[in-house]
């Protein structure tokens, strides 16, 4: 499944090149990681600060929609073990609105996988993240003119997943297409991957958006205290999601199955 193929690369623009986003070299002379994203008034969207434009609220009435933001995380108190609870958080604007926030518990219906993990989380948020942009792009040939970029009307929609998890950034922009895919999903050992069917879930949701949406989708890793929103939404999740169901028994509690 191949990605669409980036831009060529220039010195003062930034770039989505093998799924990974290049902020423009201007800009980060100019500004720290957190001020290369903003919003619009108008669409309560995160965008990213656009080197042509270099654009914010206030400057110009109308904000630069050519890269779009979402942010990412998962969250999983007790990660890896019996009692362990996940859940997922995704923000694509900064107002508390249930169009722009999204905060998931994990249940098996969600992640039928028998233990909760932060990895598996982490790569739910994303998933989740990919089927939002994949409604967004159905919604904006209906004409949703914030969604248009300034520049050029017909170009290629333009995301960026911002995430602080280098698993998630690590896997889908290098693991799977150079290391994996190549070798038949496998390691270079031979051996599965660990959490192979979300970074296939991943692959196909990439590839769906690229070639039937015209769509293109970079992975920022960013520094945590830039994740703060999808943060905490992952966390207010994982309160009230559910233990994986293969410790779930209705005759014993928790405790019980974990001294057998």
């Amino acid at each position: 499944m191949a990605s669409v193929p980036g831009p060529s690369l220039g010195p003062h623009h930034q770039h989505i090149v093998n799924r990974k986003y290049q902020p423009c070299p201007t800009l980060l002379s100019k500004y720290t990681p957190d001020q290369l994203v903003t919003y619009c008034p108008h669409c309560d969207r995160f965008v990213a600060v656009c080197c042509e434009c270099d654009v914010r609220p206030g400057k110009q009435k109308r904000v630069c929609h050519r890269f779009r933001v979402v942010y990412t995380d998962g969250a999983c108190p007790n990660n890896g073990e019996p009692t362990a609870t996940a859940g997922v958080g995704v923000a694509f604007g900064p107002t508390v609105d249930p169009d722009r926030r999204l905060s998931v518990p994990v249940d098996d219906d969600i992640d039928s996988h028998p233990t909760r993990s932060s990895q598996r989380a982490e790569l739910l948020a994303a998933i989740l993240a990919l089927g939002f942009i994949e409604n967004t792009a159905k919604r904006s040939r209906t004409g949703d003119e914030c969604l248009l970029s300034p520049h050029h009307a017909s170009e290629t929609a333009q995301w960026i997943v911002a995430t602080d998890s280098d698993y998630l950034f690590q896997g889908i922009t290098d693991w799977v297409p150079n290391k994996w895919m190549p070798n038949g999903m496998r390691t270079a050992q031979g051996r599965e991957p660990a959490n192979r069917d979300l970074f296939l879930g991943l692959e196909i949701s990439l590839s769906v958006l690229e070639e039937k949406y015209n769509t293109r989708v970079g992975f920022w890793h960013i520094p945590r205290k830039m994740n703060t929103i999808a943060d905490g939404l992952a966390k207010a999740a994982a309160e009230h999601g559910t233990i994986a169901s293969r410790f779930r028994m209705p005759d014993r509690d928790v405790e019980t199955v974990l001294v057998l």
